[in-house]
């Protein structure tokens, strides 16, 4: 059973962040937000076309012991996705995210950027606009 007290530890703790672009930091976590440039934005919405492919590296990712979680983001008005690598792996400490107008982009756009911009190893990076502006969100 949590305590009430370690409950409170745990929110003051949460809401510690570090100001960095591209990334926050939780308890024992940092969220790579890395955003798409425009040049790669267009090479992402030519790959997301194959369902297939998104399916395939999905499964792969799946299969190294990635978890996801997929949900509305109210504040934002999109989908997003989150990629949890498994304990000990590499990138173990850091959660990928991935935003789109549906679950599905939001999960491809996830898979796009850890296999094809950071191949697998993540890092902080920051990049050109993406979002809702995009006219194809």
């Amino acid at each position: 059973m949590t305590s009430e007290v370690d409950v409170r530890n745990r929110r003051k703790a949460s809401q510690k962040r570090v100001s960095s672009p591209g990334k926050r930091s939780g308890d024992d976590s940092t969220f790579v937000n890395r955003e798409l440039s425009s040049e790669e934005v267009r090479a992402y919405r030519a790959w997301r076309q194959d369902t297939d492919a998104i399916d395939l590296i999905w499964r792969e990712a799946i299969d190294d012991g990635y978890k996801f979680t997929i949900r509305f983001d109210e504040r934002n008005n999109c989908s997003v996705c989150f990629m949890f690598p498994a304990e000990g792996h590499d990138n173990h400490g850091f959660i990928l995210t991935g935003r789109g107008g549906t679950p599905l982009r939001a999960i491809a756009e996830c898979i796009y950027k850890h296999s094809f911009l950071f191949g697998g190893a993540w890092f902080e990076a920051t990049g050109g606009p993406s979002g809702p502006d995009d006219p194809d969100w």
